[in-house]
């Protein structure tokens, strides 16, 4: 088990509630933000020192980790910003589904906004001497991946009849070199997803993967380089299994008292 995943299971345990966590504060803030800000990348660079110790993300932010030492809620407000773009988890008073959170535009102007009030919050907690935001929250505001695949889709050792249209649409959103026929050239050969602990296990040896097949299959990787392939798809592994424990944990979260 990584780090990031031990780090998320201990903030989202098994009998984990949403009643836990002081949200109206998010949920005020983003009433009032969300729509203005993922059509408007330029607002944040518009803030001023005292709009943001009004505001009510920061401030509940902020209040939340100083008393219970914990970034928790930093991740539960990614959730609500997730369920508003998917409405899959029908959190209570989180409004309806917006379906504008679905263009990838859109999703980075928001992102970009809430990471420049967790920069602002960080720097609050490190003047108070409180625990920083660690840098895996920070990444996590920058995954594309949650906002293109519903959370109900399994991301990561996906072995369903649909992974071939999940990594096509992960790929073309990414507007990555890499193509749908790579991914199918590596599944088919590897017999396993790329996106998945024995991908990753052979993305990495890739090298030493092709030289092993025979002549026929290595012209068949002969336009491909293969150092350039592994870096590009470890960066996607990264993010889609990010996604994925966040979907794992979150599914946990009670709504209900």
């Amino acid at each position: 088990m990584s780090d990031l995943s031990m780090h998320l299971h201990s903030m989202f345990p098994t009998d984990v509630r949403l009643c836990d966590w002081p949200i109206e504060g998010l949920l005020k803030g983003l009433d009032t933000s969300l729509e203005r800000e993922m059509k408007d990348g330029t607002i944040p660079e518009k803030w001023t020192v005292s709009e943001l110790q009004w505001d009510p993300i920061c401030n509940t932010l902020y209040e939340h980790v100083v008393q219970h030492d914990s970034e928790v809620l930093a991740w539960v407000l990614l959730w609500l910003i997730s369920d508003r773009c998917h409405g899959l988890w029908r959190i209570p008073n989180n409004g309806t589904r917006h379906h504008g959170l679905t263009d990838l535009d859109n999703w980075n102007r928001l992102m970009f906004a809430m990471r420049a009030r967790l920069g602002v919050v960080d720097g609050w907690l490190r003047r108070n001497e409180s625990s920083p935001y660690t840098r895996d929250l920070f990444v996590a505001y920058t995954n594309v991946c949650l906002c293109m695949v519903s959370p109900k889709i399994d991301l990561w050792n996906s072995t369903g009849s649909d992974r071939t249209m999940i990594n096509a649409r992960i790929l073309s959103r990414l507007h990555t070199p890499l193509n749908a026929r790579h991914v199918q050239l590596f599944e088919e050969h590897f017999e396993c997803s790329l996106f998945g602990d024995t991908g990753r296990q052979k993305i990495l040896k890739l090298e030493e993967e092709i030289q092993g097949m025979p002549k026929m299959q290595q012209n068949m990787w002969a336009d491909i380089d293969p150092i350039a392939f592994r870096t590009l798809v470890l960066s996607i592994q990264q993010d889609v299994h990010m996604a994925h424990m966040l979907n794992t944990v979150w599914k946990k979260i009670q709504l209900e008292d």
